[in-house]
């Protein structure tokens, strides 16, 4: 009995790590959304623009995304909350809700 508690504690520990180490690993792409989310907030497009990739920077520039955030409800944003974190081959990405000030969810 002994034996496959600690074998059941092992798997618990090792669980609880892995989801520390995304929770680590990811937690700039946490705050560089949110940081594009403050500055949307602001309606400085400027600086929000600054947190977007390089392709879709080249893609598409500060007029054409005040155009898209002025559409759109999140210059109205009142939280984030990311559900899923997960990077691959360099690339990250982030699942969640943006709350906004009435209450939505986008």
């Amino acid at each position: 009995m002994k034996k496959l508690l600690k074998i059941v504690i092992g798997i618990v520990v090792v669980f609880v790590l892995a989801i520390l180490a995304v929770f680590y690993f990811t937690a700039g792409m946490a705050d560089t959304a949110n940081a594009f989310f403050a500055a949307i907030k602001k309606q400085d497009i400027i600086t929000a623009r600054s947190y977007l990739s390089e392709d879709f920077k080249a893609s598409t520039d500060e007029a054409a995304l005040k155009e898209f955030l002025t559409k759109g409800t999140l210059l109205n944003f009142k939280e984030t909350s990311w559900s899923k974190r997960q990077i691959s081959g360099g690339r990250g990405e982030l699942e969640g809700e943006v709350i906004t000030d009435t209450g939505g969810v986008v």
